[in-house]
């Protein structure tokens, strides 16, 4: 009897202890605490999914995100309460260190400067991305800024950016091939455009109008030159504009690595003279742009700075 009676209040801790959790995973759901000058401010959530990111991670992980996107076929709609907040190490004296991922995608360049660049940890990052719907990508990162949807370019404004629709088991093949690219673009030809159905070979469906950015005029508006400016450019065609514009103000002075890829076959308005004419401006300043390729997590200098660890066998005579 007293064995029961234990068991039985045992029994109704345990419910009430649930019912309590549930109620504040309730309130913690629909509601958002901070502190003002010492004081808890309740708030209720404004996003239409209940992801909160804290530093380097989530209350529910990505996953559970991501899942919820995948019920609604695609991204479409994550406000900004989905990107960490900014944290830079605004203690730090002396030059900053920036790396610039323009045309970041689905953050795999993120990732890859994360992991294996030296520093790579306090170097700042901002990462520009003209499809909003790749935002999700970014959330497990601190001190990061993302611009998304922003386009790199060589003017302020905005334009139309074409982007790769959603994969689905009968979309086809994209450029040719049995693939998600997951990219887009500024620059597309008069047929791609005027296939609003299926985007073209490139399956470039996905149309929204974006601000864009004077990149060069961006850079000397918001760094030193004695910053320390790691500059990755991978726009698909956009780099001819944006290169000749910084070539012309002086900007690569702001810059200590330039890393990236060209793109000759982008109808961007350049002829091939004009193209190689660039490449010769370059190459007259000396400035050379290093091979970067982060869905292949490789980039041109990685082993120079990386020394192997691993001795070599002595000859024998």
């Amino acid at each position: 009897m007293a064995m029961s009676r234990v068991n039985r209040r045992q029994g109704i801790v345990a419910l009430v202890s649930f019912l309590a959790g549930m109620l504040i995973q309730v309130f913690f759901n629909a509601y958002e605490v901070e502190v003002y000058d010492g004081w808890p401010a309740i708030t209720a959530y404004s996003c239409p999914t209940r992801v909160r990111v804290a530093g380097n991670c989530s209350c529910h992980d990505l996953r559970s995100q991501l899942t919820t996107c995948q019920q609604r076929k695609f991204v479409t709609n994550f406000k900004s309460c989905h990107v960490p907040i900014q944290k830079t190490k605004t203690d730090l004296k002396g030059p900053k260190k920036i790396f610039l991922d323009c045309g970041a995608n689905v953050a795999s360049s993120v990732q890859l400067f994360r992991d294996t660049y030296p520093e790579g940890h306090d170097y700042v990052i901002h990462s520009f991305e003209l499809d909003e719907r790749l935002r999700p990508y970014f959330a497990p990162y601190s001190n990061h800024v993302l611009h998304c949807p922003t386009a790199v370019s060589d003017t302020n404004g905005e334009m139309t950016a074409y982007s790769e629709s959603a994969w689905s088991p009968d979309k086809g093949l994209n450029n040719w091939r049995d693939m998600q690219w997951g990219g887009g673009t500024l620059y597309v030809d008069e047929w791609e455009k005027q296939d609003k159905d299926t985007g073209g070979r490139r399956k470039l469906s996905h149309r929204k109008s974006v601000p864009t950015v004077d990149l060069s005029q961006w850079i000397q508006a918001n760094f030193a030159v004695e910053d320390d400016i790691v500059f990755k450019l991978d726009v698909e065609g956009a780099e001819y504009a944006i290169l000749k514009t910084m070539l012309k103000e002086n900007t690569f002075r702001w810059i200590d690595k330039f890393y990236g890829e060209f793109h000759p076959k982008q109808p961007t308005g350049f002829s091939t003279e004009e193209k190689d004419q660039l490449m010769d401006e370059l190459t007259k300043n000396n400035i050379r742009q290093l091979t970067w390729e982060a869905e292949t997590q490789y980039y041109e200098d990685i082993e120079d700075l990386h020394e192997s660890q691993v001795s070599k066998p002595r000859q024998t005579i």
